[in-house]
């Protein structure tokens, strides 16, 4: 095999590997633990009586940063759901407690 047709196969290996995880994570976001963060990271927010733009000031973010976690077009970490919380006025580990007894009953 020529390097000019290794090169190619791997770009279309490349690009196969990532379609597949695109769509891992497409499907994932609708499964119904990430279903149930979402709607406890909205209700937190409604419930800290913020609108989306003013917890993305406190975030330090723009509005969109938000709906898109609330919409589930975006993921966040560990520190960003942390930060989240806390921007929210909301004890982290209150919210955990709280998340986890939700997906325990889902199991």
């Amino acid at each position: 095999m020529t390097s000019t047709a290794i090169s190619v196969l791997h770009i279309l290996i490349w690009d196969i590997l990532n379609q597949d995880l695109a769509f891992v994570n497409m499907i994932s976001i609708w499964l119904p633990s990430h279903l149930t963060l979402r709607a406890q990271l909205r209700e937190l927010r409604e419930n800290s009586g913020l609108t989306q733009v003013q917890l993305a000031q406190r975030l330090g973010k723009p509005q969109s940063y938000v709906s898109k976690v609330e919409s589930g077009e975006r993921n966040m970490d560990f520190l960003e759901v942390r930060a989240y919380c806390l921007a929210c006025d909301e004890d982290f580990v209150g919210f955990v407690t709280i998340l986890e007894g939700l997906l325990a009953r889902q199991s």
